[in-house]
């Protein structure tokens, strides 16, 4: 297998002139990350894989289109390939962002591998066969896969900020992990015929809800109830759902106030 690999476009803009960040992209690794200066940084990496001759190698380069463009205080990132496959070669493209600041990020994705640890507003997340990772501090969270998986872990300082997630699959994989939830939290994670999985491992007992129709689901909760009433604080729930498939609710390690 032979790659080949060009550094295409690094952009660099002031961070206090961006609200707003939208990523299209087809394929390749997507990193969003938080940087060390005052300054939002992007970096756009063309790949060509396979075995071809220098002309389709280049033919095949010549497909793929970036894009980086400010409008206001919104940055559009765009990398679009006509052909991303074209006889033995494959292209993709890897997308390095560091971010000064909290922003509201969307990302639409055909079957890249993203990650993101940097700490945001808003996340609105679409991708039909991607894998997507959340480690950083987000507020909300709205994230919709077709086959890929979607991966959300809340700890520490993050899990204290998080306010809400919205996690839909039609037959993907979904997991939602945190710790020490604030009593408003909200988590609604829905599956078609894929697995669904929550694990909150303490704090306030937020509003949460696991559904897969054909598939499994499963919450596992460490639940706090109060002595006097023995009921959920704060008028919270926890609901696993499913029509034909397998339900796990483990309230077995249960810690009472």
């Amino acid at each position: 297998m032979i790659a080949i690999t060009h550094a295409s476009l690094v952009r660099e803009y002031a961070g206090t002139a961006i609200r707003t960040l939208t990523i299209n992209t087809y394929s390749g690794n997507v990193t969003i990350q938080r940087g060390d200066s005052n300054r939002l940084i992007i970096t756009m990496t063309k790949h060509v894989e396979g075995k071809g001759s220098v002309q389709s190698n280049v033919a095949a380069e010549n497909q793929v289109r970036l894009k980086a463009d400010l409008s206001r205080s919104d940055l559009d990132v765009v990398a679009r390939s006509t052909r991303p496959e074209s006889g033995p070669l494959r292209t993709f493209v890897d997308i390095e962002i560091s971010l000064p600041k909290r922003l509201d990020v969307t990302i639409h994705d055909l079957s890249s591998n993203i990650r993101i640890t940097a700490p945001l507003d808003r996340l609105d997340l679409q991708t039909i066969s991607g894998t997507a990772t959340v480690r950083g501090a987000v507020r909300s969270i709205r994230a919709w896969t077709a086959s890929g998986l979607l991966s959300v872990h809340q700890a520490g300082q993050a899990a204290r900020f998080f306010q809400r997630a919205n996690l839909r699959s039609e037959s993907g994989a979904i997991a939602f992990t945190a710790s020490a939830l604030s009593p408003s939290a909200k988590v609604e994670a829905e599956s078609m015929s894929g697995v669904v999985r929550m694990k909150i491992e303490g704090g306030a007992l937020p509003n949460a809800s696991a559904t897969s129709v054909s598939g499994s689901a499963h919450i596992l909760y460490p639940a706090y109830f109060s002595k006097a009433k023995r009921s959920p604080q704060n008028g919270a729930r926890l609901v696993a759902h499913t029509v034909s498939g397998s339900v796990i609710v483990d309230l077995s390690k249960c810690a009472h106030r």
